[in-house]
């Protein structure tokens, strides 16, 4: 694959190229597309000129949408977006053309993600849809605690990190310079020792705890020692992920999704696929269908198969995994086009997955892509 750069992609360029030089992690309150754009490491410039490729083949009457998305400050429209270019990048390295959001010529006001036209001449309407196990809550507010989490990683300690755990939500933007100078000052009294010979003779319960309410937020801090020869080197305070998310059930999420897209368009008059990027812990093709089709939920003739993702953004396209289901209760079933997908089928003894080309292969992406 030639990966196009400079003024080559100057009308359908996602990110301009120019010499970054910021390395540095990505923090908890900042957006994928940013911390993409800024971050130098080699990989990164790999992830943005791939994505500059892709865009390069995208429409470019539908681009500048499709960019205002990858931009804007929701992020589940950047990992909508960015699923869109891939599947359009997929499709048209496999002999497919494409118009975004076609004019279906019915009463619905909403437009589906693609009308597609195999290279077996069979066209088909392709929906797409992103969804997660994890519920994020008002994005104000999880910006908030994000922040919280940014200033105290900015000053690691030398010997400890920390286990966070939290409650309830901040009314307003706490002082996180204040809180990190208050949770300093308790950690330079603790003994590092003696804390990691608590946790090997587990007495948990000797470990102390610093508690702070903050504007109606409950956040409980234990202390994490640092390994003796690691000591000074940490480059982060907290040692959990995200805050402001939770689980939701993942079974009624798919089901919910799937079931609302089928019936969104009415009769199409030809074959109805609805991709499903769904970012879970576990969750494979094959048990994102399991999942669906639990207590009885069968789908509409109206739609002809389901194309499952297991959480594919930019950074981790190679290692993700796709499958193929078509409905055998469709009005318009899908032809042997879709034969070089894994396929997903049911039997008596369940649910089986037949081999076909992966994401990288038909992206032409090496197999440890982009490292």
């Amino acid at each position: 694959m030639k990966i196009v750069k400079g003024n080559d992609l100057t009308d359908t360029m996602i990110f301009e190229v120019y010499q970054r030089t910021d390395a540095s992690i990505m923090k908890g309150a900042e957006l994928s597309i940013a911390f993409l754009d800024r971050c130098s490491r080699p990989e990164f410039e790999k992830i943005r000129d791939f994505l500059n490729y892709c865009a390069s083949h995208y429409p470019e009457k539908e681009f500048a949408e499709l960019k205002i998305r990858l931009w804007n400050k929701n992020e589940h429209q950047f990992r909508s977006a960015s699923f869109e270019l891939l599947l359009h990048e997929m499709l048209l390295k496999s002999g497919c053309t494409l118009i975004p959001h076609p004019d279906m010529g019915n009463e619905k006001e909403t437009k589906p993600e693609f009308l597609v036209t195999t290279s077996k001449d069979q066209k088909f309407i392709l929906e797409a849809v992103c969804s997660s196990e994890f519920i994020q809550e008002k994005e104000g507010i999880n910006l908030v605690k994000e922040t919280i989490k940014d200033t105290l990683d900015a000053l690691p300690h030398r010997n400890f990190r920390l286990i966070l755990t939290e409650d309830g939500e901040p009314t307003s933007q706490p002082s996180g310079k204040k809180l990190r100078a208050e949770i300093h000052k308790w950690l330079d009294e603790l003994d590092p020792d003696e804390i990691e010979e608590y946790e090997a003779k587990n007495l948990k319960e000797k470990i102390p705890i610093f508690e702070k309410e903050i504007n109606g937020w409950h956040l409980r801090f234990r202390p994490m020692p640092i390994p003796r020869w690691l000591r000074g080197q940490s480059k982060l305070l907290i040692s959990t992920g995200p805050l402001g998310s939770y689980f939701a059930d993942g079974e009624k999420r798919i089901q919910n999704v799937i079931n609302k897209k089928q019936e969104k368009y009415g009769d199409l008059k030809m074959p109805f696929v609805v991709s499903l990027n769904f970012r879970a812990f576990g969750y494979l093709p094959d048990e994102i269908l399991n999942a669906y089709l639990e207590n009885e939920n069968r789908p509409s003739s109206r739609l002809s198969g389901l194309w499952f993702f297991d959480g594919i953004d930019p950074h981790n396209i190679a290692s993700r995994s796709h499958a193929l289901w078509r409905n055998p209760e469709a009005e318009y079933p899908l032809n042997d086009f879709f034969n070089f997908l894994p396929q997903l089928r049911i039997d008596e003894k369940g649910i089986h997955l037949d081999e076909g080309r992966s994401v990288h292969e038909i992206l032409e992406l090496p197999e440890n892509w982009p490292k």
